[in-house]
């Protein structure tokens, strides 16, 4: 795995991962919700997940442990997210109390299922074709997208901050 492909594949599971939490929420609640801390249409917090499972799991496991390990890793990193941004921002960006089954509001039982079942599919489904997608690129072309994707999330992330502290 080469460093610019994983910052692209981050890049499109931040974007996925936005456009899957917007949908949900807006749905849920009868109008447009936009999800995140940053401006932009992405949440980081699904391009670090998508690529920790990327990295940590491999289509030659089984598909219980596949979705086991999975949902450890993607509920650690979202109770660690909830806490840390919690802690420098004194803000709360999701919520799960409401829900039976949940740990300080920071994670819950659905959520982390869920994640373990998208685990699996991005294992053997989509990183498969994102990766297939991606390699039809050109390296210069990889790292022009890779390098221009971090610009714009660093001057957005600086935005986003001033924002919060406001």
């Amino acid at each position: 795995m080469v460093l610019y492909d994983t910052i692209l594949w981050f890049f499109i599971y931040s974007i996925y991962g936005w456009c899957y939490e917007t949908i949900y929420c807006s749905i849920e609640a009868g109008e447009f919700v936009k999800r995140g801390f940053f401006y932009g249409p992405y949440l980081p917090i699904y391009g670090f997940g998508a690529i920790f499972v990327i990295i940590l799991l491999h289509k030659q496991m089984s598909k219980p442990k596949q979705f086991l390990l999975s949902m450890v890793v993607t509920t650690a990193l979202e109770y660690t997210a909830s806490w840390l941004l919690e802690i420098i921002f004194h803000k709360t960006w999701w919520d799960y109390t409401n829900y039976n089954i949940q740990l300080n509001g920071r994670i819950c039982l659905l959520g982390s299922l869920l994640f373990g079942f998208l685990g699996v599919v991005l294992i053997n489904y989509i990183q498969p074709r994102v990766k297939h997608f991606t390699d039809r690129f050109s390296k210069s072309l990889k790292v022009k997208i890779a390098g221009s994707a971090i610009l714009i999330l660093l001057t957005d992330f600086v935005f986003s901050v001033i924002r919060a502290f406001r």
